[in-house]
């Protein structure tokens, strides 16, 4: 009988981030062995992002302000509905991470069990990034914001920046929750993974923390580099949580 696409030999025992003490190692203990699987992955969501891109460079080339505006809009539809196939690979990671054995199609999960918890976990979390990001986002639509000191641009984006990492930090166990139990609503989950995060934010910015280095080096090598860092990445998040709230 033919074996599935992307699927290893049955016979042989998968590892589980339970057995390891830190998300990074056992993020690179289970991704060994299964990096054509990931790297499959990050192709789809590369190919996913270069298409939305594609969709939104026409507004690009136009500077109106009704054009800004569109964009703006245009980019929050896509970014909601680039969350699923995300959160689909989200689930690939989490059951690597578990010691199971998924398939490619398995990222199309969050399609066919109640998408709309998941889309509305990306609202929520758009929302909060708009919050965070609203004094720097309506500089954008003023014509004078090219006077502007440089001073109060740069404060404006690390304050916006620090408060969109604590709260993705926050809502960081979200998805994880939403892909163990359907039965959970999202803001049921948003909440539950805040409560969760309590104490454990730091721990989970350092482990992240390499991850920053990892994106530079990616965008230095034409985006190749992230059909690797994604993939670790997504399983060094799910090993957090499965080490973090499952042991």
């Amino acid at each position: 009988m033919n074996q599935p696409f992307f699927q290893d030999d049955p016979s042989e025992k998968q590892p589980s981030a339970l057995e390891y003490p830190s998300a990074g190692l056992a993020a690179r203990v289970c991704l060994s062995g299964n990096w054509s699987l990931a790297a499959a992955v990050s192709a789809v969501l590369f190919a996913l992002l270069l298409f939305s891109n594609s969709i939104l460079a026409p507004f690009s080339r136009n500077g109106s302000t009704a054009a800004s505006f569109m964009s703006f809009f245009v980019s929050v539809v896509l970014s909601l509905l680039l969350s699923l196939p995300v959160c689909g690979a989200c689930h690939v990671f989490l059951t690597l991470a578990k010691g199971g054995r998924p398939q490619l199609k398995d990222m199309i999960m969050p399609f066919s069990s109640q998408p709309d918890r998941f889309l509305l976990m990306a609202l929520a979390e758009i929302i909060c990034a708009l919050v965070a990001w609203s004094p720097l986002i309506s500089l954008m639509f003023i014509p004078s914001v090219k006077q502007m000191p440089p001073a109060l641009l740069l404060i404006l984006t690390a304050a916006g920046t620090v408060l969109v990492i604590f709260v993705r930090l926050n809502l960081s166990q979200t998805v994880f929750l939403l892909l163990e139990d359907n039965r959970l609503g999202a803001l049921d989950a948003v909440r539950r993974s805040i409560s969760m995060m309590r104490g454990r934010k730091m721990r989970l910015f350092k482990t992240l923390l390499p991850f920053f280095g990892c994106a530079a080096l990616s965008v230095l090598s034409f985006g190749i580099g992230f059909l690797w860092t994604i993939p670790y990445y997504l399983t060094v998040r799910a090993a957090f949580y499965l080490i973090e709230f499952k042991n």
